[in-house]
Parts: structure tokens; sequence; C-alpha cells
């Protein structure tokens, strides 16, 4: 083909719009910047639903001000690492065969459940406690208060070593 585009939203998902394209030709084209401004950690389920409507219905633009200073922010070295040992993971959790070659970096996971009590499995494993959920829900949306600690989301950021990755802000 002439070009591909591959959206940053489909594998960074706190970054709200732009892609990369690869082409082989140097595009001679003027684009207009996106204006979109926001804080890529405190959108709601809402506001992405509506960020979605935004870019269906407008013409190719030059990336935001706001998903560039996200984009450069991300280790790439680091989201590498992170997404071949998660790739790995899955393949020993599962007993799975899949291989990597060389260079690549796997940004989701290639499976088909044999049968729904397969896929059942599968996403029970990876299914969060509801209580667990509304926790993290409510941290991405900045609205998590210290009564949200409770025994079994402590219990489970413990597990999870995640005890130092949070702050508590006045």
């Amino acid at each position: 083909g002439i070009a591909s585009f591959n959206s940053l939203r489909k594998f960074f998902p706190n970054l709200r719009d732009g892609s990369f394209l690869y082409t082989k030709k140097v595009l001679d084209l003027n684009f207009l910047q996106d204006d979109f401004n926001y804080n890529p950690y405190q959108l709601s389920y809402e506001e992405l639903c509506k960020n979605e409507n935004r870019l269906n219905s407008q013409e190719i633009k030059y990336i935001s001000n706001s998903t560039l200073n996200a984009y450069s922010s991300i280790n790439i070295e680091q989201e590498k690492v992170r997404r071949i040992k998660l790739f790995n993971y899955i393949n020993r959790y599962f007993n799975l065969n899949y291989k990597l070659s060389k260079n690549d970096i796997p940004m989701s996971y290639p499976y088909f459940a044999k049968n729904s009590n397969e896929a059942k499995q599968i996403v029970e494993a990876f299914s969060l406690n509801p209580e667990i959920e509304l926790f993290l829900k409510k941290v991405s949306a900045q609205q998590a208060t210290v009564i949200d600690l409770t025994p079994n989301v402590l219990a489970w950021l413990k597990e999870k070593n995640l005890t130092s990755k949070l702050r508590v802000r006045f």
C-alpha cells in the first residue's frame, strides 16, 4: 500500500488523538493542528465517548499539543520491556507457545478461545474484584478518598506492589 496509519489511542490508552503515519513518500501537505486540550489522566468515560465523536467528525489534523506532550513523556524502551514481559506472562499463564521475532513488540495479545468455557476462564483470570475496579476508576478520575482504601483494596495494592505508587494529596 501507499501508507498505513496506527492510532496512538489504540496502543497508549491515555492519549486522545494522533496516529503514526508510515509512508515511503514525503508528504507535501499542511494540516491544521488539533487544538484539543486535556489532562490525559483525568478523562471520564463520557469524555472519552465525546472525544471519539469529535474525532469521527473532523478532517485529519496534526497531533494536539496535549497528546504530543503526553506521548513525549512515555519511556518507549521501558514500554517495550513491559509489553514483552506481559506477553511472556500470558504465554506461560495459559500454556501457549506464541513466539516473538527479535524485533517484535507486542501491543496486544493474539489469542482466540477454543470455546465459551475457555473464554470465561480467561476473562475471570484477568477480571478485578468489583471493589478494586471501583477504587481504580475513582483513582483515575482523581475522586478516590481515604475511605476508599478498604482492607480488600489495601491487600490488593500490597499484593501488586502498588503501595508506593499512590500519593495522598490535601
